[in-house]
């Protein structure tokens, strides 16, 4: 099937339309069953602890929503926007909805793929550390490692 760039933007703009109704009935049920969020970067670890005790995984009905959720954090606390990602076949988020505008250096927030990787080992601090990484990325010092001799 050949890809058609208008009607994927068109699918889009229809997610971003949808955005808030889709959140809205997440946080109410994640606050009834316990689970306050509020958008914050506070709001993860208590979001995470949401993601763990509803085994939500990629397969999950809330899976996205969740991702949307992730991504809105984003975008609420570093001023991010939120594009569709469709201009290089070979991205690794082609086709996904990605967060930019965050980060000093141009990088791609995708919250499908961070939560993703999350929902394998459901690790305590990943999704505040995936954030922070991009936001203030460690500098890769090659010193640092032995040199062939």
């Amino acid at each position: 099937m050949k890809f058609n760039k208008e009607e994927e933007l068109e699918k889009f703009e229809l997610w971003l339309f949808e955005m808030d109704d889709r959140l809205e009935p997440l946080l109410e049920y994640a606050e009834k069953q316990g689970y306050p969020l509020d958008y914050s970067l506070d709001s993860l670890e208590v979001f995470e602890e949401f993601v763990e005790s509803e085994k939500i995984n990629f397969d999950h009905d809330l899976f996205i929503t969740c991702a949307r959720y992730l991504g809105e954090v984003v975008v609420k606390n570093f001023n991010g926007k939120w594009t569709l990602d469709i201009e290089d076949p070979d991205s690794l988020y082609f086709k996904k909805p990605v967060v930019i505008g965050y980060s000093s250096h141009g990088a791609l927030f995708s919250p499908v793929n961070i939560l993703k990787n999350y929902t394998r080992e459901y690790k305590k601090g990943l999704l505040l550390k995936a954030i922070l990484s991009d936001i203030e990325p460690d500098t890769f010092n090659l010193d640092e490692y032995p040199t062939e001799k």
